[in-house]
């Protein structure tokens, strides 16, 4: 089925944020910011096949091809029509496209988006359309819609830049023109759904204005998605029997894995231990702890899995207990290691690591670096 997606956000330079850096990424160009001396090159966006098309509108038409407006040209000239240190120098609207179109009728759907909001405030408008990505939803078509805070006349081939939009900077009316802009999308892409032949309709209401009792769903943003991204392609990697390992409801091949039957439990959790070489076993069970450090020392994925899954940690107690191993000493690493093939040995040993330069000292088949 068809979604609804359109936010709209603003970028400021007292937020650091460059009009020409936000349009490089956006259409997949490299670019030169003249006012802080500085390219941005996102080109390789372009040659991954990222980006499925762009386009500029100046006062709701498009530019001619004798009038050399280009982007680099556009946003630097936006750039330089603001003198406040703190100005808003550009304004995007992110929408979702249906997948049900062509890639030919998602383009045209776009340009006329763009050219609609262009005539409405007499700004300058840039479109890029962006692919799904590999990795996630192969539906995510969407297009970022980017334009200027100011009025944009272009006579000659030359942009001469006005007054700026006030009616999306004051609360009383912004409220309403979002509005108008959110319902005007919704009827857009109604109306090209119907001309493809499609019985999926959308709405800009909200579930509850639409007497609909599911919960509305939480946009994830860019980093959380791509850290989610990056989780499940780890997971992809995994070899088959890992997988099986980790997510099976108990664990009996522990000859393979050197884990414990019975899990220990946890005494809090692992990103509030500190950074000393004794912290890990004043937290955890001293089998845990053997498991954990020969994971750590090895660097195994697989056994990482499993002991998430035996023990009750998350991924992000792993990751935490990663960074902790990364601020021990080289000479407390081989310490925690040594006590570790120790316990192999003598299995009944308790007590915690032994004192440097007792117990056998790590060899390079650890696996354990600087």
């Amino acid at each position: 089925m068809s979604s609804y997606h359109f936010e709209m956000k603003s970028f400021s330079r007292s937020r650091g944020e460059s009009a020409v850096e936000k349009a490089a990424y956006r259409t997949g160009l490299s670019l030169v910011d003249d006012r802080l001396g500085e390219r941005f090159d996102h080109s390789r966006r372009t040659r991954s096949g990222d980006i499925v098309a762009t386009g500029i509108i100046v006062a709701g038409r498009l530019p001619k091809p004798e009038d050399g407006i280009d982007t680099e040209e556009l946003w630097n000239a936006a750039e330089a029509a603001e003198v406040r240190k703190n100005s808003m120098v550009a304004r995007e609207v992110v929408i979702a496209l249906p997948h049900e179109l062509s890639e030919r009728g998602r383009e045209m759907l776009t340009r006329n988006f763009a050219s609609d909001l262009s005539k409405r405030y007499g700004v300058a408008v840039q479109f890029a359309i962006h692919r799904p990505s590999k990795v996630g939803d192969n539906r995510n078509h969407h297009a970022h819609v980017m334009f200027t805070t100011r009025r944009v006349e272009l006579a000659n081939g030359e942009l001469r830049f006005g007054a700026k939009t006030r009616q999306l900077d004051v609360k009383e009316t912004s409220r309403i023109e979002v509005a108008a802009l959110r319902e005007g999308w919704a009827e857009m892409q109604n109306a090209a759904l119907v001309r493809a032949g499609s019985k999926e309709t959308v709405s800009a209401k909200s579930h509850r204005a639409r007497g609909i009792a599911r919960m509305p769903t939480k946009h994830l943003g860019p980093a959380r998605a791509a850290m989610e991204r990056k989780r499940l392609q780890a997971t992809a990697r995994q070899p088959l029997e890992a997988r099986r390992l980790a997510e099976a409801p108990e664990i009996g091949r522990t000859a393979s894995t050197g884990l414990p039957e019975a899990p220990a439990t946890p005494k809090k959790p692992i990103g509030e231990i500190g950074a000393g070489p004794q912290a890990l076993f004043d937290h955890i069970r001293h089998q845990e702890a053997a498991d954990a450090v020969s994971w750590l020392a090895l660097e195994n994925e697989d056994r990482a899995a499993a002991w998430r899954k035996r023990y009750g940690r998350t991924a992000f107690e792993s990751d935490r207990l990663k960074a902790w191993w990364r601020t021990l000493a080289l000479e407390a690493r081989k310490k925690l290691t040594a006590w570790v093939q120790d316990r192999r040995r003598n299995p009944a040993r308790e007590g915690p690591a032994p004192a440097a330069g007792q117990g056998r000292r790590v060899g390079s088949g650890t696996g354990v670096a600087d």
